[in-house]
């Protein structure tokens, strides 16, 4: 996929490099607000996941920070899941029920729950992409 491709397609095409310069530069709390204005993934849960309390997300939001480049990779990463997922399913909703859908081909775990590191968000990128291939384990 030629990189002009990759920008028009969305951000879980952007390629690596892009990715890592958008993450050491920083994500404004701005674009924190869009995602998950927009994202399946339940407010409090995206919060847990950075590991940055809610009372934590109000200060940036009000001090207009800028956040740093570990939590803006892991916004990244849920950010890409995301829009693959919606792509995948076609709707919020139909994503939104398989996150949190007990699957056999994880363990009888809830997709969300695999959100904790990379390498869950990998094994959930993954899946998406065998499911959009028509390949169910």
């Amino acid at each position: 996929m030629s990189y002009i491709k990759q920008k028009i397609v969305g951000i879980y095409f952007m390629d690596k490099y892009t990715l890592y310069t958008k993450a050491n530069k920083g994500l404004k709390y701005t674009e924190f607000e869009d995602f998950v204005k927009d994202n399946v993934i339940p407010y409090n849960k995206v919060s847990t996941l950075l590991e940055l309390s809610e009372r934590t997300l109000q200060r940036y939001k009000k001090e207009h920070k800028t956040f740093s480049a570990l939590h803006s990779q892991r916004i990244l990463e849920l950010k890409q899941l995301d829009k693959k997922g919606k792509e995948v399913f076609g709707n919020k909703e139909k994503y939104r029920h398989w996150l949190m859908t007990p699957s056999s081909f994880l363990k009888n775990k809830k997709p969300i729950d695999l959100l904790t590191n990379s390498f869950g968000v990998d094994i959930l990128m993954d899946e998406l992409s065998r499911i959009e291939q028509g390949i169910f384990a």
